[in-house]
Order: C-alpha cells, then sequence, then structure tokens
C-alpha cells in the first residue's frame, strides 16, 4: 500500500527549495509555515502543525545562510505494512492521550514499547534537521519518532533512502 499524503494545493518557488524531485523522492526545505504544513501534511512534527506555534519560533533561523536547516524527505513509493500503520496509528492515539494526561500505566508501557521498536517506525516522510553551528542532525520519522536519538539504529547516512538522495540533503545542510 502506497503512504505518501500531501494536501491538493501548490507550494509557490518562493515559498521553498527544492532540494530533488525525481520518480522515488521529493526533498525540500520549506520556508514559510504554508510549505511546512504541506510538506509535513499527516505526520505530527511541530514545524507542520499550524496550531502548535512552532514554525513561528523558527522564523528568522530556519533555512538560512549558515544557520539551522530544516529538510523533508517524501517517499513516493513508500510501502507500509498494515501491521506498520496499525502500530503507527496506535502510537499517535497514545501520544495524544499522554499529552491530554488522559493514561493509565498500561498505556505509557504500550507507547514506549512502539516508541522503542524500529519496526513501528513511519518512514514515508523523514524530517531532517541539520544544526549549523552545533553539527549535530536530528531525524524524525512521519509518526514523529525522533530516530536519531539511538545513532545504533540510524543516522543520517544509514537512513533507508539512497545515497544519492543522502548526498542532496547533505549537501544542502552544510552549504547554504
Amino acid at each position: 500500500m502506497k503512504y505518501i499524503k500531501t494536501f491538493e494545493y501548490r507550494v509557490h518557488r518562493e515559498d521553498r527549495i527544492e532540494i530533488l524531485r525525481d520518480d522515488k523522492y521529493i526533498i525540500v526545505a520549506p520556508l514559510t509555515e504554508d510549505a511546512s504544513c504541506k510538506y509535513g501534511a499527516f505526520t505530527h512534527w511541530c514545524t507542520a502543525n499550524p496550531h502548535s506555534g512552532a514554525w513561528g519560533n523558527c522564523v528568522g533561523w530556519i533555512n538560512e545562510p549558515k544557520l539551522n536547516k530544516i529538510v523533508y524527505v517524501l517517499q513516493r513509493d513508500y510501502n507500509m505494512s498494515e501491521e506498520n500503520k496499525e502500530q503507527s496509528e496506535e502510537y499517535y492515539y497514545l501520544k495524544y492521550k499522554i499529552e491530554n494526561s488522559d493514561f493509565d500505566e498500561k498505556d505509557q508501557e504500550r507507547f514506549y514499547e512502539i516508541n522503542n521498536d524500529i519496526n513501528s517506525l513511519n518512514f514515508s516522510k523523514i524530517a531532517v534537521e541539520y544544526m549549523f553551528s552545533r553539527g549535530i542532525w536530528a531525524l524524525w520519522s512521519a509518526n514523529n519518532i525522533l530516530i536519531s536519538d539511538d545513532p545504533w539504529y540510524y543516522s543520517i547516512d544509514n537512513l533507508p533512502i539512497d545515497k544519492y538522495a543522502i548526498s542532496e540533503i547533505k549537501k544542502f545542510c552544510k552549504n547554504n
């Protein structure tokens, strides 16, 4: 099953930097909240949620020369198993309950179990943040699990995308 979703509208060229677009990927650096919400649609990334206020906090430092970068990777033909999709949806549900203080110990245990299960990651979209001054990468799965906390599994170099795509992301982040 293909599992890539975006809103059905175009983002103006001046609202994004297109890093790579081919038959496998759309890789962009959003420059506005609209672009961030469009390319990050159906994720729970704070920068793709118009009600979080996170984008407003980013203005002035994001995707500017020699400052932090945020890049979204959309995999055009990402196939997600039914089990993975169900686990991803359960993760969203439990995260919502925890954020709203409507959870019990069993919910919290299950949430952490999913959060630590590499098979629960949804890679249909990946948010890549590069903190320029510190040279640090932060990587987020589409289901909003910070995956760079555990370099044993994922770093920028071993994301489940082609090496040429990783190379383009690195070039953009480190040279702009």
